[in-house]
């Protein structure tokens, strides 16, 4: 029991009458009341404890699970933890996860098959390994495939087979593999003269002696002394008497020229090509105008000079150059004698075109190549550029510009 003070008069009654003794209040009720009150008060108040309390473990709840997420994001991210991926498979390399890095596997090697018969590629790369060879029967007949005893390949494929004729010492026989059909022949005689006996084709045996004289045809040119009957020989023949060769079409710039002679014994002849030379005498050469132009269009590769329209002048001949590279003139001047012979060749052209694209000291310089092989025709056109003048084997060039031409001469080495 406790004193408490009654809520109508203020004065202190015990809280466990029913009602205040001195104004009469119903002290009971009001105590229920009150305690009502307060359990209904406490109740709220233990509920909103109750929701903080759960708000507060939400909280912590949830801010522990984010870091928890983040710090798994973070193994991942940094590849701590990994979901291995592996990279393109590579026979001298090891297996490693192309996310982290990792080595997962030593490097697997390559993938041949086992004693491969021929040369073999690796599944997995182009790495190639040299075959051992098949390994076959050779005794297999032809009439039926060959296969490969380690890996089972037709090595050879069945065929006819190819038969030699039975004779005196083999029955017929397959040349490739030797198989043989039937039995030997008899002899196959061939009979006896003056050189043998009777004597097998095959075997050689003989039976007897030799038959008669022997009949000889005296050695010719072509063949030894042998005899008519058994084709005996003996010595050698006596080779061709052959005369001096006579020239039966001269050769000129153009064309080579033929010589023949005859065997003073037999009567056969004997034919040879001659080429002709080219000379310097008496101040010109031993060929005209008109013949060196061809001779030249048919060594220029594509390049020609126009003998159709060839102009007369104090020296001798002009000739057009056709030039697709310009539409300027160059021209051949062929110096030549009064008999027509030629002297001197040169070429002239515009200056104009360019140096470059202009053929006149390129082709003076290819021109001493075909009278004189030992000339360097490239040497020769690059001293003409250079510094105007060349001499190489027997011919001097020299070359340059004067008013509006550019002109270049090829001719022969006096000195």
């Amino acid at each position: 029991m406790s004193l408490i003070n009654c809520p109508e008069c203020g004065k202190e009654v015990s809280d466990e009458v029913k009602k205040c003794i001195h104004c009469g209040y119903p002290i009971e009720k009001w105590m229920k009341a009150q305690k009502k009150e307060l359990n209904k008060e406490t109740e709220e108040y233990q509920k909103k404890r109750n929701i903080n309390s759960f708000n507060s473990k939400k909280i912590v709840f949830f801010i522990g699970a984010t870091v928890l997420v983040l710090f798994i994001l973070f193994l991942f991210g940094t590849h701590i933890i990994c979901f291995h991926k592996e990279g393109e498979l590579k026979c001298k390399e090891p297996i490693t996860c192309i996310k982290c890095g990792k080595v997962l596997g030593d490097a697997p090697g390559h993938d041949f098959p086992q004693n491969p018969c021929e040369t073999t590629k690796c599944s997995r790369c182009t790495a190639s390994i040299t075959g051992l060879g098949h390994s076959i029967n050779e005794d297999v007949p032809c009439d039926q495939d060959v296969k490969c005893d380690k890996c089972g390949k037709v090595c050879r494929e069945a065929t006819e087979h190819k038969w030699t004729e039975a004779n005196c010492k083999a029955p017929k026989t397959c040349t490739v593999c030797k198989v043989t059909e039937g039995q030997p022949t008899e002899h196959n005689w061939e009979e006896a003269n003056c050189g043998h006996p009777k004597t097998c084709k095959f075997c050689k045996k003989t039976e007897g002696s030799t038959v008669g004289e022997h009949e000889w045809i005296e050695a010719t040119c072509t063949a030894a002394k042998h005899c008519k009957k058994c084709h005996e020989k003996q010595g050698q023949p006596l080779g061709h008497n052959f005369s001096i060769f006579e020239v039966i079409e001269n050769a000129t710039l153009l064309d080579d020229g033929r010589q023949v002679c005859t065997c003073e014994v037999c009567g056969v002849s004997k034919f040879e090509t001659v080429k002709y030379e080219i000379k310097y005498e008496n101040g010109a050469f031993n060929f005209k105008a008109d013949e060196w132009v061809e001779y030249v269009n048919r060594n220029l590769d594509g390049l020609s000079f126009r003998i159709d329209n060839k102009v007369k002048t104090k020296l001798g001949y002009s000739y057009q150059f056709l030039n697709d590279r310009t539409t300027l003139c160059e021209f051949m001047i062929v110096a030549t004698n009064s008999s027509g012979y030629v002297k001197s060749v040169g070429m002239a052209g515009d200056k104009k075109i360019p140096e470059n694209d202009s053929m006149v000291y390129y082709l003076v310089a290819r021109m001493g190549a075909m009278i004189d092989s030992s000339v360097d025709t490239g040497q020769a056109y690059i001293d003409l550029l250079s510094y105007g003048f060349s001499t190489s084997g027997i011919l001097k060039f020299a070359g340059g510009e004067e008013g509006k031409s550019r002109m270049a001469v090829m001719s022969v080495n006096k000195e």
